[in-house]
């Protein structure tokens, strides 16, 4: 707590937030519609504080962590500091408060709807399980917190730029159709599927102009596409696990 280092972030974390409250109802009201929609659920009580740079969000059954330091922003002098073979650009890029509240209902999303081993590796399912099943699971997480936020835009959520977006909704019918060609849509190949979900500076194979997260992107996608045409409820969508190809056959671009 002495150390001029340790001393340093906390007066930057104090002066970035010295107001706080614009994000805490950002969160209640978030967690208000997270009652409604999950009845049966504990809101957690919300905890800010500096994680050493290990955790955006800390989930916990009765509590959620807000690891503040890592949303200072990438003009902030300490984020610049930080490593760039631990914190590349692309992710201090991500670093910004206009993600935080976004971000921090996303870690409980996946804490709450995925289990402890994929929640600990962003989500990405076992071996045993295909690309499919994977990117079916990020779209369900990703319609869930669309719910949650419905003033946030969906590029906040995936932590996209609007450029990022664009890419995206333009080259949507050619994406997938990239996927059905390689025949990646079945595939269990875990680098495969990890290169589509996991953070990067984009999609490896794809143009540089990508964003990093594609996959997760197409699944929200189909996801979306599914519940517009089909009358089942949040907590039902969250509940089925053995649904991906039905929500795959609803899917149009």
């Amino acid at each position: 707590m002495t150390d001029s280092i340790t001393r340093q972030i906390a007066d930057e974390i104090s002066t970035v937030y010295d107001d706080f409250s614009p994000y805490s109802i950002k969160l209640e009201n978030a967690f208000k519609r997270y009652k409604y929609y999950f009845p049966d659920s504990v809101v957690p009580k919300i905890v800010t504080f500096h994680s050493n740079f290990n955790a955006k969000a800390f989930p916990e059954n009765h509590q959620l962590g807000i690891g503040l330091d890592l949303f200072l922003g990438k003009e902030s002098e300490i984020t610049k500091a930080l490593s760039p073979d631990d914190f590349p650009g692309y992710l201090k890029d991500k670093m910004d408060k206009q993600f935080l509240v976004s971000s921090v209902m996303k870690h409980w999303i996946y804490f709450k709807f995925s289990s402890p081993k994929d929640f600990r590796n962003n989500g990405i399912y076992t071996k045993k399980d295909d690309f499919l099943n994977t990117i079916i699971h990020h779209g369900k997480m990703l319609y869930v917190l669309d719910a949650l936020l419905p003033n946030e835009s969906i590029a906040t959520k995936l932590e996209f730029t609007e450029n990022e977006m664009k890419w995206c909704e333009k080259g949507e019918k050619f994406f997938y159709q990239t996927l059905i060609e390689k025949k990646l849509i079945y595939t269990k190949n875990y680098k495969e599927i990890s290169r589509f979900v996991n953070p990067g500076p984009f999609t490896n194979g794809f143009s540089e102009e990508s964003p990093s997260g594609l996959g997760k992107w197409i699944g929200y996608r189909m996801v979306k596409q599914y519940m517009e045409g089909n009358n089942i409820s949040i907590a039902e969508l969250v509940s089925r696990t053995n649904d991906s190809r039905r929500i795959l056959s609803f899917y149009r671009i």
